[in-house]
């Protein structure tokens, strides 16, 4: 592994109000930010998980990696004094581990976490497009784009967007918009506020589980896929523009079959609507 460590020390003051049970006070708060770029080896690794709490996590697939992953992570600590935001920063390490075809990219406190500490660690990570892809955030933005392996992808707060060639897609987050252009034969996206657009490209037959609380649903078929729908809004209407067989429509349910298909394609959304239509 190559390791790599720029240090762009920007020390940004900024103001902020805490409101306590008996106390409004104001404060400054520091951050100081460093990049560091590591080259790990892709060979023989099937699956790519990264790991972070409080940053985006951007992977894009290409075939000119030399089986290597490059990956560049931006880390931010912060704390009450710059001083404090400083050894905040100097805590915050990148960590690698290898255990037989994964590979995990994370972080850690090197040493013990402070009182007023804060950290962020973003990964914008180069991958062979063949490797399947894990990752998770709290509180951060997930891209994935070109990958032909296996995509599964959490946040808590914020959006996501894959682009991909993945035959198996697993998308969720609670706060934030769903936006996938794949190719997936099994494909899950959940979140709680915001809209779901899916383009499904691939020419087999779908199944899964596509759902949001808050938000309209739009999915986008290849003609010449497969589903059986299964669609339900409750504050929202249902259109469809596919050429669906065996239809059963009520005001707030749709089910029908779009070509040969086989399993069951939910649909859901409490206050929103759904959109089906085709590519062409």
């Amino acid at each position: 592994m190559n390791r790599r460590t720029v240090f762009h020390l920007v020390a940004s003051l900024s103001l902020f109000t805490t409101i306590g049970c008996s106390h409004l006070g104001f404060g400054p708060t520091f951050r100081m930010e460093a990049e560091e770029t590591l080259t790990l080896s892709a060979g023989d690794v099937a699956t790519l998980n990264v790991r972070t709490h409080n940053g985006a996590v951007t992977a894009a697939g290409s075939d000119d990696t030399d089986g290597q992953f490059v990956v560049h992570v931006t880390k931010r600590g912060r704390a009450w004094t710059q001083e404090g935001a400083e050894q905040a920063l100097e805590a915050i390490e990148v960590t690698t581990e290898r255990r037989g075809d994964t590979q995990t990219l994370s972080w850690r406190w090197q040493s013990p976490r402070q009182y007023g500490w804060g950290a962020s660690v973003a990964f914008n990570i180069q991958t062979p497009r063949d490797v399947a892809i894990g990752a998770r955030t709290h509180n951060g933005r997930l891209t994935v784009t070109d990958i032909v392996g296996d995509c599964e992808l959490s946040t808590h707060n914020g959006s996501i967007h894959l682009a991909s060639q993945s035959r198996n897609v697993n998308v969720q987050t609670h706060n934030g918009g769903i936006r996938v252009a794949s190719a997936p034969e099994e494909f899950r996206a959940v979140t709680h506020n915001g809209t779901i657009r899916a383009e499904l490209r691939g020419e087999h037959n779908v199944t899964g589980d596509v759902r949001t609380h808050n938000g309209s649903v739009t999915l986008v078929m290849n003609p010449a896929a497969s589903a059986n729908f299964d669609c339900g809004a409750h504050n929202g209407g249902i259109h469809s523009k596919l050429n669906l067989s065996n239809i059963d429509v009520s005001r707030r349910k749709l089910t029908g079959r779009f070509g040969d298909a086989t399993g069951a394609l939910r649909i859901n959304t409490h206050n929103g609507s759904i959109t089906l239509s085709s590519a062409e």
